[in-house]
């Protein structure tokens, strides 16, 4: 699609089968084959050809999924040579054949329980489980407590339960069985959602020597010493006690 003829060429003269390049201008005359002229060679560029890819690398991860390299090389002819066309490198995934650890997390925390007591105070609690995910492949456990509890109160003091009678503000019934010790007197209380009662003013400790008549447990034991509600108030700081002459011995 390209010609640059000097203006009356080419004049198809006998013999005129060849072409110069007048080089100052860039124009084309036809000439006899056999002429006299200095000439301008050309040569193609030849590109560079890759080896063969070497082996995968071995994964870069020591568990779970990582990433793998190989490589290749260009070898340039010798002469005029131009670059390899593509990359020289490949990276892929790779699979490490171990599972990474995998820590413990907390599930969300349940619902609290109801309260321990129908009236007064008591504590409730809640739960939670290490399940979130749960450890695996020698991953951590989950740190901090599975449980927590807290202070709740009962909400039934006007209107006690059948066999309760309500003085002062709380429930009181009486279990007269003289055979029953102190944790079993707990489980009983428990499994009536109350506490042994515990007398804590004046005020309490008529009200239960009026609700029974003859020797009771109440909910007040020695741990280590120091004498203890069983809502874990220490006896000493609610200014109140009414032990019986020479005691506690």
């Amino acid at each position: 699609s390209f010609t640059n003829w000097r203006d009356g060429q080419p004049d198809y003269l006998p013999e005129e089968d060849c072409i110069i390049m007048s080089t100052s201008l860039g124009v084309w005359d036809d000439t006899v084959c056999g002429s006299t002229q200095g000439f301008v060679c050309q040569k193609g560029q030849v590109n560079g050809t890759w080896s063969q890819w070497s082996p995968w690398s071995s994964c870069d991860a020591t568990c779970g999924v990582g990433t793998q390299l190989r490589s290749r090389k260009c070898d340039y002819p010798p002469e005029n040579g131009g670059p390899c066309i593509g990359d020289f490198e490949e990276e892929q995934a790779c699979d490490s054949g171990q599972p990474c650890p995998v820590n413990g997390t907390w599930s969300l925390w349940s619902s609290w329980t109801s309260c321990s007591v129908i009236c007064g105070l008591g504590t409730h609690s809640r739960n939670r489980v290490c399940n979130n995910p749960a450890p695996s492949h020698g991953g951590a456990n989950c740190t901090g407590a599975a449980q927590t509890s807290q202070r709740c109160a009962g909400t039934q003091c006007s209107e006690c339960a059948t066999g309760y009678v309500s003085l002062n503000g709380l429930c009181y019934k009486d279990f007269p069985d003289p055979k029953t010790g102190y944790d079993s007197a707990k489980q009983k209380c428990a499994t009536e959602k109350s506490v042994l009662a515990m007398p804590k003013d004046n005020v309490s400790n008529s009200v239960i020597s009026h609700v029974a008549m003859g020797d009771r447990w109440i909910g007040l034991i020695n741990d280590d010493g120091q004498w203890v509600f069983e809502d874990g108030q220490i006896l000493t700081s609610s200014g109140f006690s009414n032990w019986l002459g020479g005691q506690p011995d």
